[in-house]
């Protein structure tokens, strides 16, 4: 991606960057809320770890794990997106 709206170094685009700040820790936080933190996480290795914890419970987790997802997504654009938009 080329253009004056992205990021020189990472080729993001700059209406994103401009909402982020990367700390030294290598933690990607909000700017308007640093508490407000960003993960990129590879969840496919997780999978097995699921399916395990399902075998010892004895029922399925998809919808408490899919639930938690929600629920972290909907905080971390409640401070991002202006109230109109949500």
């Amino acid at each position: 991606m080329a253009g004056e709206g992205v990021c020189p170094e990472c080729g993001v685009p700059r209406h994103i960057t401009s909402e982020h700040m990367w700390l030294n820790s290598g933690a990607i936080v909000q700017s308007r809320e640093s508490k407000t933190r960003m993960v990129f996480i590879e969840c496919e290795n997780l999978d097995p770890l699921f399916r395990g914890i399902e075998g010892v419970i004895g029922m399925p987790i998809e919808r408490a794990v899919n639930a938690t997802k929600c629920k972290a997504v909907r905080s971390y654009l409640g401070n991002l997106l202006p109230e109109v938009t949500r």
